[in-house]
């Protein structure tokens, strides 16, 4: 039987319906949501952090993005911790007035080689599923996306899947997607070991993958190879740069200088099927250089990725 709207649902205020729509989803099936057929361009607040939640949001969408993802990091403008129920319904709403999407929560959460401190992980994992699910509007399905540390080592350890099983059942419960993203030098670094450890885990709608190609430069992974074999596993894609020295790889914003097309990877995910957000990232790489602005970053993210949608011929929305 379908729930009676509240008397004012009516109302052409478009927070106001956002908000009535909500409530009527909680009674509806979770299938019940319409399929995008453009794809969103966002940028995350972990470069943002000199700023408040409130004030990074506003200018995240006077910049023109589509999105955000929030940085939940212990000590960030985002954590959890930090945010009272006042004020998450106060930033909800400047998001549907905006008309800004969350895109995902930001959790840097990594799993321990062994018990200790699991429980504390856990809660923490907790925090941030509830944070998506308080700041998300009906027509949007945020993500937690996190690295996974640890150093490369097979076969992967048992008490690390044992506790990201617990994270499956978390995001189970929630309703909210874990997106676990292969870093560089960690033990999950190349999406082949992140499909393989999706299937260890079982199975499910609600582990995903993130795709950032500049954590599989310079390593043997063709690009067009690599998002054919993920795009069946991916629901969130991460733009930066990636450039090569003698010893190391040097992260930068996204721009068109890059060693690949940030265009022709839009396109290709496109091409796949993928219809969610190409999130610009603010490496530390970046926001620890001496005189960061985080004004021109963001703007210059915007510049040079919303160029690289109109080159690639994929509408955003």
């Amino acid at each position: 039987m379908m729930p009676t709207l509240p008397s004012n649902a009516l109302t052409t205020n478009r927070r106001n319906a956002l908000l009535h729509l909500g409530w009527l989803c909680a009674s509806l099936p979770s299938a019940w949501t319409q399929t995008r057929s453009a794809c969103g361009l966002s940028i995350g607040t972990y470069g943002l952090q000199s700023w408040s939640l409130q004030e990074a949001i506003r200018k995240v969408s006077q910049a023109g993005f589509d999105g955000i993802e929030i940085a939940a990091m212990p000590g960030y403008p985002g954590d959890p911790e930090r945010l009272s129920q006042s004020t998450r319904r106060s930033l909800r709403h400047q998001l549907i007035d905006l008309d800004l999407r969350l895109d995902a929560i930001m959790a840097g959460i990594k799993p321990g080689l062994n018990a200790i401190g699991q429980a504390d992980r856990l809660e923490r994992m907790k925090q941030c599923l509830e944070l998506a699910q308080t700041l998300a509007t009906p027509d949007q399905e945020p993500i937690v996306q996190t690295i996974l540390g640890g150093p490369p080592k097979q076969p992967l350890p048992t008490p690390w899947i044992d506790e990201l099983q617990k994270w499956r059942e978390l995001a189970e419960r929630s309703g909210v997607t874990i997106s676990i993203k292969p870093h560089r030098g960690h033990l999950i670094s190349r999406p082949r070991t992140a499909i393989q450890l999706l299937k260890e885990i079982g199975q499910s709608k609600r582990l995903r993958m993130v795709f950032d190609y500049s954590h599989f430069a310079f390593r043997d992974i063709p690009l067009n190879e690599s998002i054919r074999t993920s795009s069946p596993w991916v629901n969130y894609v991460v733009l930066k740069d990636a450039h090569q020295n003698a010893s190391n790889v040097e992260f930068g914003l996204p721009s068109r200088t890059n060693p690949w097309s940030h265009a022709d990877l839009i396109r290709s995910f496109y091409d796949h099927g993928y219809r969610g957000s190409f999130c610009c990232e603010i490496s530390s790489h970046v926001w620890n250089r001496p005189g960061y602005d985080p004004q021109l970053a963001l703007e210059t993210s915007h510049r040079s990725m919303a160029s690289a949608f109109q080159r690639a011929g994929v509408a955003r929305g």
